[in-house]
């Protein structure tokens, strides 16, 4: 409603989308505080390095990547590791974000050719990501096979996994690499199960269009279909909330998704890119943002979304 609110011109609008803003971010405040993430969020804050080393393992490390930032042309990343049998935790300096930076921009496409230049090929992993990231880590991991990861920043944005330690091995074949978003995982690990009944909601093969649709952008997916009906048939034990076609509404969601234990949503996924890349067309408007943000050039949508500097808030 939002949204469409903000398409409108401000004397055709029959709410105020300011004060709807509020109200759901208020909404937002009160579910969050209800929520069991809510609760584990607020032990993962006040958890320390030892509470970290006396959940791992012997043969255990657990990593968290920090960035400091020096100045404003200067950017520092650390990683603070430790082990089962830290006397205290290690901090060492890694690199500056500006070479990371000149590994990832170095190619402007995001395609095959982009991951062959920044990770090798089948035949040649590239060493260039371990020399600049990983390396300066590998003496404090003797002994180590399972590394917990808490990327940060830009290293968001690597797969760890894919990077090559030599020219024939990944760093996923010397270590079992495990990816957290925070360390604390390793104290307070995920204890959900499907123990029991349990209400699951699948949502696929969504009808992107009505006959309200001003702009139609979304394609049909139909392979969704087949995804969800493959989880029900895993899942047919539970109670399934099917909702597919012209019944995967906004309304049948929020309808069913209070009272729902799990959610998969199986429909489009996209990544708005960094709007410092982005190039302005003879118009004044960024190119593209008309295509790739429901028709609309202003407003809320482009300034939260579209042209935010954070890459998670890109992401859809």
């Amino acid at each position: 409603e939002i949204s469409k609110l903000y398409t409108q011109a401000s004397a055709k609008r029959t709410k105020d989308p300011q004060v709807l803003e509020n109200q759901a971010k208020q909404m937002e405040k009160e579910l969050m505080k209800k929520s069991r993430h809510f609760n584990e969020f607020e032990k993962s804050i006040s958890t320390e390095w030892k509470d970290v080393k006396a959940g791992l393992k012997n043969d255990e490390a657990a990593i968290e990547f920090m960035q400091f930032r020096k100045d404003i042309n200067t950017c520092v990343y650390y990683a603070l590791l430790v082990r089962s049998d830290s006397k205290k935790p290690e901090i060492i300096k890694l690199f500056d974000e500006k070479s990371l930076k000149s590994l990832i921009d170095g190619v402007q496409e995001r395609d095959q050719y982009f991951v062959n230049t920044l990770y090798g090929s089948r035949n040649h992993y590239s060493t260039s990501l371990y020399e600049l990231l990983w390396k300066p880590l590998d003496s404090h991991l003797s002994g180590i096979k399972r590394v917990y990861i808490s990327p940060d920043g830009i290293l968001h944005k690597i797969s760890f996994a894919a990077i090559g330690a030599d020219s024939t091995r990944l760093l996923s074949d010397i270590y079992n690499l495990v990816s957290v978003s925070s360390t604390s995982a390793v104290v307070y690990p995920a204890s959900f199960n499907l123990n029991g009944k349990t209400t699951i909601n699948l949502i696929g093969n969504v009808s992107f269009d009505s006959k309200e649709t001003a702009w139609s952008f979304w394609e049909a997916l139909p392979g969704t279909n087949t995804e969800v009906k493959g989880i029900a048939e895993i899942l047919k034990r539970h109670q399934i909330i099917m909702l597919n076609g012209d019944s995967a509404t906004e309304e049948n969601f929020r309808k069913y998704a209070v009272n729902s234990q799990i959610i998969h949503i199986a429909t489009h996924g996209f990544f708005f890119p960094d709007p410092s890349q982005l190039k302005r067309d003879s118009t004044g408007n960024y190119e593209y943002i008309s295509k790739i943000f429901g028709g609309v050039t202003k407003g809320f949508g482009i300034w939260s979304f579209v042209r935010n500097e954070k890459p998670l808030m890109r992401t859809g």
